[in-house]
């Protein structure tokens, strides 16, 4: 079976099944759909940025760690970038503009703080973009390249 990019194979062989299924005569249901999960999308935008687009491009590495606390209860202890802070955050070359990701699957939106995150960095000047596939990145990235070559209005 040839590989195809961005489909797992279970999901080829399935569909290669029912279509068989069909042909012979038999009633096969359709699975529903399976929605990517976040941290997949989020290394794909991440390897895209990288490999396509020349910057400087970093993963936010925030994690909540369960220690032990005062009178033997747990506490959670937050280790790197602040509440809010995006997925991706990058510096494109050679101009150095800031760019902001916020990745999320569909049918989900960012929550208060990561929405007013987006909201100051865009205000600062970055481009602050919600992904839910590398195309969207694609397409804002290409847009803000768009807008920056347009002449400003002056003297």
């Amino acid at each position: 079976m040839a590989a195809v990019v961005g489909i797992p194979r279970a999901d080829l062989e399935a569909a290669i099944r029912r279509r068989d299924a069909i042909r012979d005569g038999v009633s096969v249901p359709r699975r529903q759909p399976v929605t990517r999960k976040e941290g997949e999308i989020q290394a794909a935008i991440y390897d895209y940025l990288c490999r396509y687009v020349p910057g400087v491009w970093e993963r936010n590495n925030r994690r909540v760690v369960a220690m032990p606390g005062a009178g033997g209860r747990t506490r959670l202890v937050t280790f790197g970038g602040m509440k809010g802070s995006s997925d991706i955050r990058g510096t494109l070359a050679p101009h150095g503009r800031a760019v902001v990701i916020e990745v999320k699957r569909e049918g989900r939106y960012p929550d208060e703080h990561q929405a007013l995150y987006l909201a100051a960095q865009q205000a600062a000047g970055a481009i602050a973009i919600v992904a839910y596939s590398v195309e969207d990145v694609r397409r804002a990235l290409a847009s803000a390249a768009r807008d920056s070559e347009r002449p400003r209005g002056g003297p």
